[in-house]
C-alpha cells in the first residue's frame, strides 16, 4: 500500500531517529513526532498508517495518546515501546502484556 506510514512518537530524538532509519532500511515510510501533542496536531487519518509510541513521555503518555485516539474514534494500530524493563509497571492497563526482551533473533514485525 503506497500510502502506508509508520508514525513514531517518542520524546527522545535518538530513539525517533533510530526507528525512522530502521523503518527506512526495510522500505517503510515514517514520520517522527517529539510528543503526543505534536502527533495529534499533525495527524490526518489515513489507510495503512500505524503508530509506534513510547509509553512514558512528558505531558501526554503513550497510553493517554491511545485513549485520546479511541475517544476520537480513530482506527490505527498502536505498538507501544518502553525503555523500562518492567512492562507490567510501564503498561499498567494491559491485561496480559507481551514482554519481548533482547536478543530477538529471528523476530519479525510485519506492517501491511
Amino acid at each position: 500500500m503506497p500510502d502506508s506510514i509508520v508514525h513514531v512518537v517518542d520524546d527522545e530524538a535518538p530513539i525517533r531517529e533510530s526507528l525512522a532509519l530502521l523503518l527506512r532500511s526495510v522500505g517503510l515510510a515514517s514520520r517522527t513526532h517529539a510528543s503526543a501533542a505534536e502527533f495529534l496536531e499533525a495527524w490526518q487519518p489515513a489507510p495503512g498508517a500505524c503508530l509506534v509510541v513510547d509509553v512514558r513521555m512528558p505531558g501526554m503518555s503513550g497510553l493517554e495518546l491511545q485513549e485520546e485516539l479511541n475517544r476520537r474514534g480513530a482506527i490505527i494500530p498502536v505498538i507501544f515501546i518502553t525503555g523500562h524493563g518492567d512492562v507490567p509497571r510501564a503498561v499498567p492497563t494491559a491485561d496480559e502484556p507481551v514482554k519481548l526482551e533482547p536478543p530477538l533473533t529471528g523476530a519479525t514485525c510485519t506492517v501491511s
